[in-house]
């Protein structure tokens, strides 16, 4: 093996990782006490940041919000797209429908009798609100092996 495929640095920093891990384990065995408290306050930490986090996310009001130091997006509403594949062939023949499927126009020809009011009820697809964006503190996580 030569130097230049970087196994000789690759060796040395796993030689270093090895050396902090025992310090770190050693550490954590000597103070076994406080990281136990440690251990135990990161999870309530935790529990109270999901929890905070959850309860921000169900508020039903539309608007974001800032309940420092927690941040939520606002939320979309609800909305109607069509379904292009439950219209029959025919209402892609009408000028202007097929460029990109526009749902405004769709919807007014139904209102103008252009298109029957049952096949567009058919091709309208409830679209459910996505859930807003929480942004705020993150959790706290610790893995040793």
């Amino acid at each position: 093996m030569t130097q230049s495929d970087g196994m000789d640095s690759a060796d040395q920093a796993v030689k270093l990782f090895n050396r902090v891990r025992v310090e770190l384990f050693n550490f954590i065995e000597e103070n076994e006490e406080i990281m136990s408290e440690f251990f135990e306050l990161t999870d309530r930490y935790n529990e109270a940041c999901n929890e905070a986090r959850e309860e921000i996310k169900a508020v039903t009001r539309s608007t974001g919000f800032t309940i420092t130091p927690f941040t939520r997006a606002k939320r979309s509403e609800p909305s109607q797209v069509i379904d292009h594949k439950k219209l029959p062939a025919e209402i892609f023949t009408i000028p202007g429908v097929v460029k990109s499927v526009d749902g405004e126009l769709i919807k007014s020809l139904a209102a103008e009798g252009e298109i029957p009011a049952d096949v567009y009820k058919n091709a309208v697809i409830e679209k459910a609100p996505s859930s807003p964006a929480v942004r705020g503190p993150k959790e706290i996580t610790i893995e040793l092996t």
